[in-house]
This record gives C-alpha cells, sequence and structure tokens, in this order.
C-alpha cells in the first residue's frame, strides 16, 4: 500500500476481509510509490499490489478499482481558494510543492508540459501530510490526488480541476506468471 491507499481505502477492504475470510493472513507493505511494490510482486514477496494504471509492465495483470480526479490545493486564505477554479495556463506560475517520487504525478506534469505549462515545483515530499501542512502555512498549492488530501483541513481549500488533468486510475496487480492468490 502507500499513503492514500492505505488511509482512504484499506480500512474498508480489511473490515470486508476479516469479516469473510477469517482465515487470511493478512500483511501489509507500505511503500512512497508503487514501482518498490511492483519489483516485491515480481519477485513473489508479495500476492498483490495496489498501483496506478497503466501499467506498461506485461509482468503483471490489473484489475482497476476506482478514479482518483487530480486536485488543486491552496491555502484555505488565499484568492484561487475563495474563486475556487483555475485555468490549466495559471498552474505554471503557482508556487508548487509536489512529490519527490510518483509515477502518476510524473504523468501529470508531463502531460501538462505537453500543453506549454511548465511545473517547477521548489519543494518535494513523499508524505500527504507534509505536503498538505506546506498548503496550510501559505507555503504554496500541490496538485494531488483527492484520495491524498484530509478534506477535513480547515487550512486548505480543494480546487476540483473538472477533468482538465488526466485522474489517477488506482488498480490492483498481480503477478501474470503466478496468477491471481485465492
Amino acid at each position: 500500500i502507500y499513503q492514500s491507499i492505505g488511509v482512504r481505502l484499506l480500512p474498508g477492504i480489511v473490515r470486508r476481509l476479516t469479516e469473510t475470510c477469517p482465515e487470511l493472513d493478512l500483511e501489509t507493505i507500505e511503500a512512497n510509490d508503487d514501482a518498490e511494490q511492483l519489483e516485491r510482486l515480481a519477485g513473489g514477496e508479495l500476492d498483490l499490489a495496489f498501483t496506478v494504471v497503466p501499467l506498461a509492465d506485461q509482468r503483471f495483470e490489473t484489475l482497476e478499482l476506482r478514479d482518483d480526479p487530480f486536485c488543486l490545493l491552496v491555502p484555505a486564505d488565499s484568492e484561487l481558494g475563495r474563486r475556487g477554479t483555475i485555468e490549466l495556463e495559471e498552474l505554471g506560475a503557482l508556487p508548487l510543492v509536489s512529490f519527490r517520487s510518483c509515477r502518476c504525478e510524473r504523468h501529470v506534469e508531463a502531460f501538462l508540459a505537453d500543453r506549454g505549462v511548465e511545473l517547477e515545483p521548489f519543494f518535494r515530499s513523499n508524505d500527504n501530510g507534509v505536503l498538505q501542512a506546506m498548503v496550510g502555512a501559505g507555503s504554496g498549492v500541490a496538485l494531488l490526488p483527492r484520495l491524498a488530501i484530509d478534506e477535513s483541513d480547515e487550512h486548505v481549500t480543494v480546487i476540483d480541476l473538472d477533468g482538465k488533468v488526466p485522474s489517477r486510475v488506482i488498480a490492483l496487480a498481480w503477478s501474470r506468471e503466478r496468477g491471481l492468490a485465492p
């Protein structure tokens, strides 16, 4: 798992698994992104891993679970927060904080670069909470998948991008060679 999955999806999954499969021996391994987990999956250390699709690696089969749209996280007291909307062209001029290692974030950065919007984060971290705290303190803004955001935080405002950038698509992956474990 990675942070947003662990916080937003895993609790309900574990509850259902313990109710329906009490004999299941469940162990989770946390990582900053899915690349590390996929290598463990390929090596036989894991039966399943959460990932983001599309996944070019043919060693794996995947099952899409849900779309996770990207949003712009801004300080609650900012003009952008009050306005509640933004054009893609404006993103390049904003003081951006971003993930250090996140395949889907790089995909969004490339998508925007192809449209002439260059993102140049001045700060990077792999911790969702650190990025949100930077925004809440007024140090910058963040382009984050919705599941990575704590929407109860009164110091930030979430601006929906309404599909202006591609969503992160979360999936389960398993080894094509070993097949899906029972």
